[in-house]
């Protein structure tokens, strides 16, 4: 159990860094049944199915096969995650001479520092223990 337990979170922490949801992998039967519909249809070995269906054929694949639109939308990783937007605030800040505070120098040191001042009665009570 202590090892099996570390696995699976491992696992869990790996999948999700690669946005893989549980409806991905339920979804990967339809992936493998029309990955041997590509293979006996057209011929395609699992690198050209990959290349059709998320890679740079992608496009000319959705458009010359329309009849196989409802099986594309049931194939997994096709959420859109690769959309992120950054926003940046930009502030101009305008020189207002009321707003700025002048610099004060202050010349003369204004700290004084004395050594704490403890009676030797009070010192034994942080003194080691003595043999008797």
């Amino acid at each position: 159990m202590k090892r099996i337990l570390p696995f699976i979170l491992s696992m869990i922490i790996l999948f999700q860094s690669m946005n893989v949801s549980a409806k991905d992998i339920i979804q990967m039967d339809e992936f493998i049944e029309h990955a041997q519909f590509h293979y006996e249809e057209y011929g395609d070995d699992l690198f050209a199915f990959i290349s059709k269906h998320y890679g740079d054929q992608k496009e000319e694949h959705q458009k010359n096969q329309q009849h196989e639109k409802s099986q594309h939308e049931q194939l997994p990783f096709n959420h859109n995650l690769g959309s992120h937007t950054s926003t940046i605030f930009l502030a101009d800040f305008i020189e207002n001479e009321n707003l700025s505070t002048p610099f004060a120098q202050i010349l003369s040191p204004n700290f004084f520092y004395l050594l704490p001042a403890i009676s030797a009665a009070a010192a034994d009570i942080f003194q080691p223990p003595k043999i008797a």
